[in-house]
């Protein structure tokens, strides 16, 4: 009895046989999935939208809009969390308990 190292291709290899040669010979790929779909027996849907930090009561710590320079404002926020950690090692008290 003959065994394998590895399992056999999936047969669908077959459709990608002539890549090198013609790039566009491969299938398209599917579609995204729009609405409502199942995924390990539970439904799920694709219209799913997070609610805004407003909708969920917290404050938003960056400018609203679509001209916000992303790289600017996560280095603010980067300082002021710098800021905040070294006031709170300033005020903790390192004693050595004996």
């Amino acid at each position: 009895m003959a065994t394998a190292t590895y399992p056999p291709p999936p047969p669908y290899y077959k459709l990608y046989k002539d890549y090198i040669q013609n790039p566009n010979s491969a299938p398209e790929p599917p579609p995204p999935i729009q609405g409502t779909y199942v995924l390990y027996g539970a439904n799920y849907t694709t219209d799913d939208v997070l609610p805004t930090l407003e909708e969920q009561g917290v404050r938003q710590l960056y400018p609203k809009g679509p001209n916000v320079d992303f790289k600017k404002e996560l280095r603010s926020l980067n300082r002021e969390l710098q800021l905040h950690l070294l006031e709170l090692a300033e005020k903790s008290d390192y004693r050595k308990i004996e």
